[in-house]
């Protein structure tokens, strides 16, 4: 009775340490368009961006039940996602012996981590909001540009409640472009800007909201509609933001140092011309992950399960940095803007012209 009992005990062992290997090895999900059923399925990402498609497998070992843990982000994060997760590592085990058939990230139509229900954009990066205050004076009020760089630098810091909670404003969560899908410019727009950006997906453990895990985030900018918005109407941005991409990797925030991120940013020509645009990290943020839901739910009447906030631009990350406001819209139709970074995966549009 002595050995059954122990031998019990060493199998429970060995049950859960077998499931927790795998599960620090799904650290990443996505979400994509099913070859079979047509429809957007969640997925784990494996090695060599392999998917395996969660509720197809769950369906197959469940005699075609599904499970609303799978439907979707949100639906993973019910209740805080440890139930989730721990679906998710059991079915990866499952999929690893039985030899359930993964998908190639590049065979299937990859969509967007989520659809928000909102989109919270901020501003947390010290450089881009000193560099760009500084690219927009140069434009708008040369004169003084002027004159400020001679005596030193110039006052192009932000004002102190920059530094005090999060400059955000409220995002179009309706402009979305998934990862390879064409970015069509607006009539009148001939040209756009990108600003490397880090997304957070907002969820709720009870009444308590916490970042379920991030992803990489284009705010494009058309700096020519911005300007007006900054010198005259001053109304804040709406018309000159409205486009958004992102990346299709979702990696858990568990995962995640977000004071290590990186990003790089390149645009491929219409001509095939390859330029190396910017490389920014994260490390110059003014505020955490945490600090940043709170100074946002503060002001902004609480967060919601399946927000979305971006962090604002990577310091150094778009063309108003690199090239100033006047040519700052550095991508026309027919260029592609490919970001890249080796914990996000990459998030690559191609910039299309009005219909």
């Amino acid at each position: 009775m002595i050995q059954k009992s122990f031998l019990c005990i060493l199998w429970g062992v060995f049950f859960l340490w077998t499931h927790t290997a795998a599960a620090k090895e799904v650290t990443t999900l996505c979400r994509f368009i099913d070859p079979v059923s047509g429809q957007p399925s969640l997925g784990a990402v494996m090695g060599d961006d392999r998917i395996l498609p969660l509720q197809a497998l769950y369906s197959h070992l469940n005699n075609g039940g599904t499970s609303a843990l799978l439907e979707s982000l949100e639906g993973f994060f019910a209740g805080g996602g440890a139930a989730g997760k721990a679906l998710v590592n059991l079915l990866a085990v499952q999929a690893e012996k039985g030899g359930f058939p993964l998908l190639k990230a590049g065979n299937v139509r990859l969509l967007t981590p989520l659809e928000p229900k909102k989109l919270i954009a901020g501003s947390i990066f010290e450089g881009h909001a000193t560099r760009s205050r500084e690219a927009w004076a140069r434009e708008l009020v040369p004169v003084q540009w002027a004159l400020a760089k001679m005596i030193g630098g110039g006052p192009f810091s932000p004002p102190a409640e920059h530094y005090q909670d999060v400059t955000y404003y409220q995002g179009n969560h309706l402009g979305w472009f998934s990862h390879k899908a064409d970015i069509r410019l607006p009539e009148d727009w001939d040209s756009v800007d990108f600003e490397i950006e880090i997304g957070l997906l907002v969820v709720m453990a009870g009444d308590v909201p916490r970042v379920g895990g991030y992803f990489l985030f284009n705010d494009l900018t058309h700096r020519k509609t911005q300007g007006i918005e900054i010198d005259k109407v001053r109304h804040g941005f709406s018309v000159s933001k409205h486009l958004n991409a992102a990346g299709w990797k979702f990696v858990l925030a568990d995962d995640v140092d977000f004071s290590k991120i990186s990003a790089s940013a390149s645009v491929i020509r219409a001509n095939g011309e390859v330029e190396a645009l910017c490389t920014g990290q994260t490390t110059d943020a003014l505020f955490s992950p945490e600090e940043v839901l709170d100074s946002i739910a503060r002001r902004d009447g609480g967060l919601v399960h399946g927000q979305v906030i971006a962090t604002g631009t990577l310091s150094g990350c778009c063309g108003l940095e690199i090239r100033g406001a006047a040519k700052a819209d550095l991508l026309y139709p027919g260029d592609t803007i490919r970001f890249e970074s080796g914990l996000l995966g990459n998030l690559e549009n191609t910039i299309a012209r009005h219909p």
